[in-house]
C-alpha cells in the first residue's frame, strides 16, 4: 500500500468519539444490572466494551468479568476435608489438597505421582 499524498483527500472520515449523557449511562447500567451481557450492550448502544468497563471502573462498580467462574466443593485427597475451589481449577487438576501440609504428606506417602512427567523417582523435600 502506497502512502497517501498530501493532495489526495481521505477516502473515509475518521471516527469521532460520541459522548454519552448521564441518563444514557444510567440506561446502559440498568440494562447491565438486568443481566444483559456487555457485548450485547456494546452492539445495542454502539459503544465499545472497553468504554463500558472504563465507565464502570470510574464509578466504582465491581467488574463482573473479573469473576473467574463459580465455586465447587472439593475433598482433600490426604485428609478428606471439604474445601472450596474454582470449578475450572477442580476440573484441570487430578488431586486436590486443602493446604500445603496435606500436599507434602501426600507427596511423601505416594512417591511416584502422576504429575512428575514419568520421571519415576522418589520425591525428596
Amino acid at each position: 500500500m502506497e502512502p497517501r499524498s498530501p493532495s489526495k483527500p481521505l477516502t473515509r472520515r475518521p471516527r469521532r468519539a460520541v459522548r454519552r449523557t448521564p441518563s444514557q449511562w444510567a440506561e446502559i447500567m440498568a440494562d447491565m444490572d438486568s443481566g444483559t451481557q456487555i457485548t450485547v450492550l456494546s452492539r445495542k448502544y454502539l459503544i465499545s466494551r472497553q468504554a463500558i468497563y472504563l465507565h464502570m471502573a470510574k464509578k466504582g462498580i465491581p467488574l463482573k468479568h473479573h469473576d473467574r467462574g463459580f465455586w465447587v466443593e472439593c475433598l482433600c485427597d490426604q485428609c478428606g476435608k471439604p474445601f472450596p475451589r474454582r470449578a475450572r481449577q477442580a476440573t484441570r487438576q487430578p488431586h486436590h489438597f486443602c493446604n500445603k501440609d496435606c500436599f507434602i504428606q501426600y507427596t511423601l506417602a505416594h512417591p511416584k505421582m502422576l504429575n512428575r512427567v514419568g520421571r519415576g523417582r522418589k520425591v525428596t523435600l
